[in-house]
């Protein structure tokens, strides 16, 4: 197991669905699969040695624990993969993993377990605050960022490396809410020199249901080091704070910060003007994205964004309660592409932009079946991950294929 601390302890973002805690046990070594004779071994016929594979594991601030976890609750814990958890060699982020839960189940942190190993880790989750919650929305998702790399191995590792794990969501006391297993897969990247296969190309032929890429995180790295990570749904600040004047005699909030009886903090020269400053917690946020790339020659990015906005024309310097103005918009980008199968590289010709961030005119390209990675910039450089979206249907356009769905 290797513990890293840079980047990867984050997040809790809020969204909906209601689902309630049963109090039945799952057992821990229940194989999904159905292989009452194997059940440590997900596929026997590519065996792995789970006690190296619990070495492979990268997990951020985890605590080694000798044995396995104990039976869990059937908390009814949904998460957004369905059976295979995707990650790329070589790459340093794994998967971002989201698990859709009641909020009455405190998830503190998670168990995580190489079925057949001796020892499991308890990886502590953490909180970032004013994450984004849509209206009406009263259920949780915590995540879990997870990694898998055999190349600390001088051994030779063969590709895809498939491992079966056990997640166990627990409370503060340490208590199971629930066991999920899924099998993680190290997948080498293309090599642009290999012209072979289905999985040389990130492209969409029409009336295709495959290839529709689904954003899951950006990572930003300057020379090398990571400095954020983003994510559907986790809110981007945009003012911490806001100011104006208070005129204190009768209570009367003044907006405007350039008012000349009260132009310099903290007092302005006026009769009973107060110079007054708010902490503002407004923000950007992406809900989700999805890009295709087409055969013929054309591309579409679609994505939501929500912002709450510091609002001075409402905000009460008085009273110091803060106003916000709330919008929610669709974006869409569409134009041309330069690819052919087996490219590391991509340029893109954009045509139509509306809302939302545009795309990078030049990127680079990673990709292997199930994930596509796109680079731009030297120093301060950005990597965006898509996996392949676990979504059926023909029509691209239709929107209920836009938003998460949930597995158990």
């Amino acid at each position: 197991m290797q513990f890293i601390g840079k980047y990867l302890g984050l997040l809790i973002i809020v969204v909906g669905g209601l689902f309630l805690i049963s109090a039945c046990e799952k057992d821990l070594d229940a194989d999904p699969q159905g292989d009452p004779n194997d059940p440590d071994n997900p596929n026997p016929t590519t065996p792995v040695d789970p006690e190296k594979a619990s070495e492979y594991l990268v997990l951020d601030n985890a605590t080694k624990i000798t044995g396995k976890p104990a039976p869990a609750l059937d908390g009814q814990i949904q998460m957004d993969v369905e059976d295979t958890i995707f990650v790329v060699k070589g790459f340093p982020v794994g998967s971002r993993l989201e698990f859709l839960h009641d909020p009455s189940q405190d998830i503190s942190g998670f168990y995580i377990y190489v079925k057949g190993a001796s020892v499991y880790f308890d990886v502590p989750e953490s909180i970032v605050d004013g994450q984004y919650e849509a209206k009406g929305e009263e259920d949780t998702t915590s995540v879990l960022v997870l990694d898998l790399d055999p190349t600390v191995d001088t051994e030779e590792v063969n590709y895809p490396y498939n491992v079966e794990i056990v997640i166990q969501p627990h409370d503060p006391a340490g208590m199971g809410l629930d066991s999920i297993s899924r099998v993680i897969t190290v997948e080498e990247p293309i090599d642009p020199s290999d012209n072979s296969g289905l999985c040389n190309t990130i492209l969409r032929t029409d009336g295709e249901s495959d290839r529709i890429w689904e954003w899951e995180f950006s990572v930003r790295e300057y020379n090398g080091q990571i400095l954020n990570i983003l994510a559907p749904g986790l809110a981007t600040s945009i003012n911490s704070q806001g100011s104006g004047c208070c005129r204190i005699s009768d209570n009367v909030s003044i907006t405007t910060s350039d008012s000349p009886s009260c132009v310099a903090p903290p007092n302005g020269p006026g009769k009973n003007l107060t110079w007054v400053v708010l902490e503002v917690d407004d923000y950007l946020v992406l809900t989700y994205e999805l890009a295709w790339f087409w055969e013929s020659g054309g591309f579409t990015v679609v994505g939501e964004q929500n912002k709450r906005q510091y609002d001075r024309s409402t905000t009460n310097f008085c009273a110091e309660t803060v106003g916000y103005t709330h919008d929610r918009t669709d974006y869409i980008h569409e134009g041309t592409h330069d690819f052919v199968p087996g490219s590391d590289r991509m340029n893109l010709d954009i045509t139509d932009s509306e809302g939302g961030y545009r795309p990078a005119r030049s990127m680079d390209l990673i990709y292997t079946c199930n994930t596509l990675i796109v680079q731009w910039g030297l120093e301060d450089n950005w990597s965006k991950v898509y996996k392949k979206a676990q979504r059926g249907g023909n029509d691209p356009f239709d929107f209920s294929n836009f938003y998460k769905t949930w597995f158990h």
